[in-house]
């Protein structure tokens, strides 16, 4: 399961999306909570140091040599989101492992 594309926490001018530092944690648990035994790729599609792709391409149009572009680390986020997923896990699990046992 990919909980989340790259482009839902930046994108391509680099600005932040809909998943940024205040909204991450509590979907990561939310997505932890709702699917708790499902493998979750993240940055699957996407690497966390991002160039603005806008301006690399507007460059690229012009010709000649691309001017180096400023690379934003967006890692933070996609460690709440590992984080939220952890602690929605945790809690899915405790709630439900103990109604799953039989006595003997």
């Amino acid at each position: 399961m990919v909980p989340s594309w790259g482009n839902y926490v930046h994108e391509s001018d680099n600005s932040r999306s809909v998943i940024n530092a205040q909204t991450v944690f509590p979907f990561g648990k939310f997505i932890g909570q709702r699917y708790p035994y499902l493998p979750k790729t993240l940055v699957g599609d996407s690497i966390p140091y991002w160039q603005n792709k806008t301006a690399v391409k507007n460059d690229s149009a012009i010709g000649g040599a691309v001017p180096d572009h400023q690379v934003i680390d967006w890692s933070f986020v996609y460690d709440d989101l590992a984080n939220g997923i952890l602690v929605g896990e945790r809690a899915a699990i405790a709630s439900t492992s103990s109604t799953n046992h039989t006595s003997s």
